[in-house]
């Protein structure tokens, strides 16, 4: 309760500068039952990292404000690198949003291959003060980790007719789809944790 610094598919708190960003309110996180993760909480604020104090929750687009966003979740771990979730939320008087995610990891050689698949939708609710929404996020990426760098890549299609946020980037086409491929350093592996590094990456659209 208090100040949240939450990393979860639909509510994903903005590190890349040198302050974080923060969410007021409440997380309960639940590991009771073997193998499952259980979230659900609940915020009515956010700290922007260029902001000295609580801003009211809003989307990036629209100058109303909503009272809440409320949201819950549970992983599964189906096997020690196999994990499926799945996750809803809803942005009071704005739109819901739910996802299905599976994500894992194979021994190959010296390092290990990853699979990170995504999907997202978003619908209008309550009193729609943003109006009609229609949006359907498929993320794919695939990629390979050795000692202290990461080589991925992957596609996404973007469907529908309000943009949306997905893996901290704002897709500003309303249906697109793309291509993309990235190389980076883990620098918690170098013992260097919470530094940011500028990523090489490469994006082809349809």
């Amino acid at each position: 309760m208090g100040a949240l610094n939450p990393g979860l598919p639909l509510l994903l708190s903005n590190n890349t500068r040198l302050f974080d960003q923060y969410f007021n309110g409440a997380q309960i996180t639940s590991k009771d039952i073997k193998d499952f993760t259980f979230h659900f909480g609940k915020i009515d604020k956010t700290k922007l990292r260029d902001s000295s104090g609580m801003d009211p929750l809003t989307t990036s687009d629209h100058p109303e404000t909503s009272d809440s966003y409320t949201y819950g979740g549970v992983d599964y771990k189906v096997l020690p690198n196999l994990k499926v979730s799945a996750h809803a939320s809803e942005l009071k008087d704005f739109y819901t949003r739910h996802f299905l995610g599976l994500t894992s990891d194979v021994p190959v050689g010296p390092g290990k291959a990853f699979t990170d698949l995504r999907y997202f939708q978003a619908r209008q609710a309550g009193q729609e003060i943003i109006g009609k929404v229609d949006n359907r996020v498929v993320s794919t990426n695939f990629g390979y980790q050795i000692a202290g760098h990461i080589f991925s890549g992957g596609y996404q299609k973007v469907m529908g007719t309000l943009p949306i946020f997905t893996w901290a980037e704002r897709v500003p086409t309303c249906s697109a789809s793309r291509w993309r491929a990235s190389s980076r350093p883990k620098t918690s592996v170098f013992g260097i944790f919470g530094m940011t590094t500028i990523l090489p990456r490469w994006a082809f659209r349809d």
